[in-house]
């Protein structure tokens, strides 16, 4: 997860071991799920074609303006 720490006002990259917490002052930007009901149903266990399909799909246009727009670290 690609996550915006709102104390510190930087982006920060996380490892979630599992969608039952949430992060303290953060707030996640994309998040991509790896787990096997993430992914089963489309790409059975072919995960490096999910993680493809991922990333081809982020608009990043859109999210290179949401980022900028974020306020940043004093």
């Amino acid at each position: 997860m690609l996550g915006y720490h709102q104390h510190t006002r930087e982006l920060e990259n996380y490892w979630q071991a599992d969608h039952a917490r949430e992060l303290a002052s953060t707030a996640p930007v994309p998040v991509m799920g790896m787990y096997e009901h993430s992914r089963q149903m489309g790409y059975g266990t072919a995960a490096a074609t999910h993680i493809d399909a991922f990333f081809q799909n982020i608009q990043w246009e859109t999210g290179a303006a949401r980022i900028a727009a974020l306020p940043k670290a004093p």
